[in-house]
């Protein structure tokens, strides 16, 4: 924009005029701090005072004289002091916006939290906060403290739904475990298409997403070393919940098929009941029953007719999904 222009133009005529004229150092310095001073922008502050700070530093290496140096020094001196006001008072507005940010996130979650204060303000907020970090390691000095708030309580907020969604797991678990006999999801009129453990598995790749992306992977790389639940720690329970509810999902669809097997012994179609299973989801155990009692009951059909129709709806018919469970 126009201000950057003018902010780099000023910053060149002053570099230039001082590599050519050490002697105009003064003049030039008190032209540009009054325009740098003046700027709203806390990363054009002090972006452009650094580099007028280098810019004075090497022309000290070549003054002639100790009047011109004197001058210099002087003038590096007093750079030196408005820049480290100014990155107090950057510290300062980052440190109220981030304490902002942080309450929300704790109160509301960070998707909340940004359409709370717009996304254009969120997106200048992470501006100034990475154009910080950058200037701060370069520069040797540290970040605002609040940083590590935001991204500690943006961080507590990914662990507290994996948390609701691994003890959602258990007591999944637990059904199966008291022999509770649940059917798969295949209603076509439902908002959701799958079963229980699919749905937490979807929630779960939506959130294993969200700490390697976007604006969550943002604050989770500038979390606090002492913060408990770790950006590592969250991955890694992410990848051992989900491989838990795909064994789960497994062993729920089992568990219905040998239902069905069992339902199939006792029907004159047991065809159209076997036929709902798909053998690649079961357990050589549950594929054994499978294949004993398809075997008896085809043998058992002395009509060719009926033996074909068997064969086909077994082949033909849709087969309940894993993710019905």
């Amino acid at each position: 924009n126009d201000e950057d222009e003018k902010s780099d133009a000023l910053i060149q005529i002053a570099l230039d005029g001082m590599t050519v004229c050490p002697e105009s150092a003064s003049p030039l310095w008190k032209e540009f701090r009054s325009y740098i001073l003046g700027t709203k922008d806390p990363v054009q502050r002090v972006t452009g005072l650094t580099v007028f700070i280098d810019a004075v530093r090497n022309t000290i290496q070549i003054c002639k004289t100790r009047k011109t140096f004197d001058r210099l020094w002087k003038i590096r001196t007093q750079a030196l002091t408005d820049r480290r006001t100014a990155i107090q008072q950057w510290q300062a507005s980052l440190q109220d916006d981030l304490a902002h940010l942080a309450d929300l996130v704790n109160k509301i979650g960070l998707d909340k939290a940004i359409a709370d204060i717009s996304a254009d303000k969120y997106s200048l907020l992470c501006d100034q906060v990475d154009a910080f970090s950058t200037f701060a390691e370069s520069a040797k000095t540290s970040g605002p403290s609040r940083i590590a708030e935001v991204a500690n309580a943006v961080q507590g907020q990914l662990a507290k739904r994996l948390r609701g969604l691994e003890q959602q797991v258990d007591a999944e678990w637990k059904k199966d475990q008291d022999g509770e006999k649940i059917a798969p999801n295949l209603s076509k009129d439902e908002k959701y298409l799958g079963g229980k453990y699919q749905k937490l598995l979807d929630d779960l790749v939506a959130l294993g997403s969200d700490t390697n992306q976007g604006a969550y992977a943002f604050w989770l790389n500038r979390t606090s070393k002492a913060s408990h639940d770790t950006y590592g720690t969250i991955a890694q329970r992410v990848v051992e919940c989900a491989e838990r509810i795909k064994k789960l999902q497994s062993t729920r669809y089992n568990m219905w098929a040998l239902r069905v097997i069992y339902q199939a012994g006792q029907s004159s179609l047991w065809y159209e009941v076997l036929a709902q299973l798909d053998t690649k989801f079961l357990h050589p155990s549950v594929y054994a029953c499978y294949q004993t009692e398809h075997d008896r009951r085809l043998n058992e059909e002395k009509d060719p007719r009926i033996r074909q129709v068997a064969v086909v709806a077994i082949l033909c018919k849709d087969k309940a999904p894993l993710r019905a469970f």
